[in-house]
């Protein structure tokens, strides 16, 4: 049951970050600022990467790609200072909440994997001592 409800969460964590990265990749056009061929492509590449990104979470290799997730997220934050468009506040908004927050969303999961992971250790360790 616990595990159910784990993958349920993981499930709407990965939906909240692809639906983040397809607004990233529409945001040049949504917000106005697509004649900023920097930002766009920024824009595009970033979200690009990031649904990508989601989609591979559904392998095995999920703990991976939520660090690659939380990295991806961090880069779009900073992308505007990397690239030197910063003088579009437009721009500028659009990655710093959409990578922020897949970062933040990414860090949640990895530290709600890492304590679930820690609980069922403890518990095994509880169950072996007493036997």
């Amino acid at each position: 049951m616990l595990d159910q409800a784990s993958t349920d969460a993981r499930s709407r964590f990965d939906g909240v970050i692809l639906i983040l990265a397809i607004l990233l990749i529409a945001a040049p056009w949504l917000l106005g600022y697509s004649g900023d061929h920097d930002a766009t492509a920024t824009s595009i590449v970033a979200g690009l990467a990031i649904c990508a990104c989601v989609i591979s979470t559904l392998s095995n290799y999920t703990r991976a790609f939520r660090e690659v997730d939380l990295a991806l997220g961090l880069l779009t934050a900073a992308a505007p200072f990397f690239f030197h468009f910063g003088s579009d506040r437009r721009a500028v908004i659009a990655h710093l909440v959409v990578g922020g927050a897949v970062a933040l969303i990414s860090a949640s999961e990895l530290l709600i994997r890492k304590h679930q992971q820690q609980q069922a250790h403890a518990f095994w360790h509880f169950w072996d001592d007493k036997q």
